[in-house]
């Protein structure tokens, strides 16, 4: 995390190299300027322009500069429902509005539409029924101005289980996870493992005897059927994933903690040896961080591709641009187009898009305090879900900065699922 406009990390003193510059300016004793509207589309203005350049990453300003302006220059118009005034000379530029639906303003996972509502349980493991006010936006087609309106909307959705002492609850509706379907004894919906108990065998009553003949003058009276006892079951028994750190020198996946390799060739070794097996690898969070077209398009890549391609959608294109200077064959022609419109896509939210973003990435991204030679160091961590001949296996790879602030591999953590301690 870096600190306000200071340049360093609050929690491990990091310094900035400020790699991504914006350039912006504003008028200086904006009382004073002078500005007469020529047309619709420009006005003549004199007065005083500040030009200031910060770092977009931490915000500290880098250089300021100030320029006397006197010419002519198009119109400036607000965008915050007061959209039709010029800042300058009161130019006009829209009386109607038109208004048009554009959902897509801000698309999933950023946009949060639902402004409140409620979830309805149906008895489903997998779905309830979802019912509120959802946020519709719009625009104006001829000046830019934005509305929201609160639409009544109903959808069936997938539960959002949490664990808690009494099971696996949806926080929306209140359901609690049967364990329904079981993959490898994972719950296919809530993810979590758990133990399948034993069948109940079906009680076998004794044979009926033989029938005595019809001349024995004293009928043997019929047994009764003895049933089996019930055999005790083994009760459910809610499990969590946990990871446990391999020991520096133990290689997985073509790597080892001990090597110390910079980020980008970790995974790229990592992705490099996973191609080379017959397994399938996912990586759990990336589906929110992408839309659902990105996706598609991501999970026809190579695993050492997509990890690149992650790689940048996590906020570190800085990185795969030098990975990709030293290696230009690194990434194929369709996960560079991918890179080129996940980050014109980025490039293209508003301040409240990034912001929602950088909090989704803290809640789906692991992080890791590591001690290493008595000093602590918060990690940056990748999970992969790996599957190989229908088996599972978890392993994490945690990142930290050297002291020249570069990104290296510092351990190796591998996933097992236990029982939820009490």
């Amino acid at each position: 995390m870096i600190g306000s406009q200071t340049g360093v990390c609050e929690l491990c003193g990091h310094v900035c190299s400020h790699p991504d510059i914006v350039t912006d300016s504003f008028w200086k004793d904006s009382d004073e300027v002078q500005a007469e509207a020529i047309d619709a589309e420009t006005h003549r203005v004199a007065g005083t322009r500040v030009t200031y350049r910060y770092c977009d990453i931490c915000y500290k300003e880098v250089e300021r500069s100030e320029e006397t302006v006197a010419g002519v220059e198009p119109h400036e118009f607000h965008n915050d429902g007061t959209c039709t005034v010029c800042e300058l000379c009161g130019y006009v530029k829209c009386e109607n509005h038109q208004r048009e639906v554009v959902d897509d303003l801000f698309p999933e996972p950023f946009w949060v539409g639902w402004v409140g509502g409620e979830g309805f349980d149906t008895g489903s493991d997998e779905t309830h029924v979802f019912e509120g006010d959802r946020a519709r936006w719009s625009v104006c087609k001829v000046c830019g101005e934005e509305y929201q309106d609160s639409v009544i909307d109903t959808v069936i959705e997938k539960h959002c289980y949490t664990h808690t002492e009494s099971g696996y609850i949806c926080t929306n509706c209140g359901h609690v996870c049967t364990h329904s379907k079981l993959e490898n004894g994972v719950c296919v919906y809530g993810g979590e493992k758990v133990a399948e108990p034993e069948p109940t065998p079906t009680p076998t009553p004794d044979a009926e005897p033989e029938p005595e003949p019809e001349n024995d003058p004293t009928p043997t009276p019929k047994p009764k059927a003895t049933l089996e006892p019930m055999p005790t079951l083994e009760p459910v028994v809610p499990l969590e994933l946990v990871y446990e750190p391999v020991d520096e020198d133990t290689e997985v996946s073509g790597v080892k903690a001990s090597d110390k390799l910079p980020m980008e060739e970790a995974l790229a070794i990592v992705g490099e040896s996973l191609d080379a097996e017959e397994v399938t690898v996912e990586i759990p969070g990336i589906e929110k961080v992408l839309n659902e077209e990105e996706m598609a398009k991501f999970n026809q890549l190579t695993v050492q591709e997509r990890l690149m391609v992650a790689l940048n959608a996590l906020g570190f294109g800085d990185i795969l641009k030098t990975a990709m200077a030293d290696n230009p064959d690194l990434l194929g022609e369709d996960a560079k187009a991918l890179v080129d419109d996940i980050d014109a896509r980025m490039a293209a939210m508003t301040q409240e898009e990034k912001d929602a973003l950088m909090q989704l990435l803290a809640e789906q991204f692991a992080k890791e305090t590591i001690v290493i030679d008595g000093e602590e160091y918060t990690c940056f961590c990748i999970d992969l879900v790996i599957t190989r001949d229908g088996e599972k296996t978890y392993q994490r790879y945690a990142f930290r900065q050297d002291d020249e602030g570069k990104w290296i591999l510092c351990q190796i953590d591998i996933g097992e699922y236990k029982p939820v301690e009490n």
